[in-house]
């Protein structure tokens, strides 16, 4: 079998294991919708050199675990940097380290990185010797910044005037990322257009959107994917700069009607 064909015919599997990988490294959904684009182009890239590689020495769903399980790693880096263990975890030793890696890099619950620590063979502490590991290692304070809905919820209460200002605040800028996208709409031709809503609006997987327009699926992959950074430029030269383009275009901010100009 071509990997073209093993990677069209498990396509479905692909898509799960990538949510299954973010959900195990607790992805937010932004995350997971750009990772699981830029995993897809992987395996397209280099006439489908990852799929090429498997030889059938273990299941087709262990082999995608590993693979997307690194190519997550290797996306977070590029995006956030390479991350240490704090100094108080490097003092503490290997157990603290790795530790400290699961809870404040990988994002996993305590109580999961105390059992993967306890069972993984590899280190001498006890549970209740890595609990108290953990209590010593100091917080990491995210890269990440809130949006500001998120900051917004997080400020003292408001009294009902505020709350009512803050939602017309918030209209208004719903208006705004609408009329943003209007004008960034305007600027595609219709087919571009219509690729876009498709996906998007509609959220038709791209191996059903290249059936519908008759297009190959690799290609229509790029074409999704460099739109949408079009976009996002596009969406930044109008005042949604720091906007997430994912957000942007939520079925909410799609405009009802055509763009002026559209048809």
């Amino acid at each position: 079998m071509s990997a073209e064909r093993l990677f069209v015919e498990n396509l479905r599997l692909i898509d799960d294991t990538i949510r299954l990988v973010c959900r195990n490294r607790h992805c937010s959904a932004e995350e997971r919708e750009d990772f699981s684009s830029h995993s897809r182009l992987k395996f397209i890239e280099d006439d489908y050199a990852i799929l090429r590689k498997y030889a059938g020495r273990c299941s087709l769903r262990t082999y995608l675990v590993t693979v997307i399980g690194h190519q997550l790693s290797d996306y977070r880096r590029q995006h956030w940097g390479t991350w240490r263990p704090s100094a108080e975890a490097r003092r503490l030793g290997p157990a603290a380290m790795e530790l400290d890696t699961l809870l404040h890099r990988d994002r996993v619950p305590l109580e999961e990185a105390i059992e993967r620590l306890a069972t993984s063979g590899r280190f001498a502490e006890t549970r209740d010797t890595i609990r108290r590991l953990s209590e010593r290692l100091p917080p990491h304070y995210p890269r990440i910044v809130e949006g500001e809905d998120e900051l917004e919820d997080m400020a003292s209460p408001r009294s009902t005037a505020d709350r009512e200002l803050l939602s017309q605040e918030r209209a208004a800028t719903r208006n705004s990322v609408r009329a943003a996208l209007v004008g960034a709409l305007a600027e595609l031709n219709d087919e571009d257009q219509l690729v876009l809503r498709l996906r998007f609006q509609d959220e038709i997987r791209v191996p059903r959107i290249a059936q519908i327009l008759g297009q190959d699926a690799k290609m229509l992959y790029r074409r999704c994917d460099r739109l949408r950074e079009q976009l996002r430029t596009s969406l930044e030269r109008r005042g949604i700069a720091g906007a997430s383009v994912m957000e942007c275009l939520g079925e909410d901010s799609w405009p009802d009607d055509e763009p002026e100009g559209g048809h």
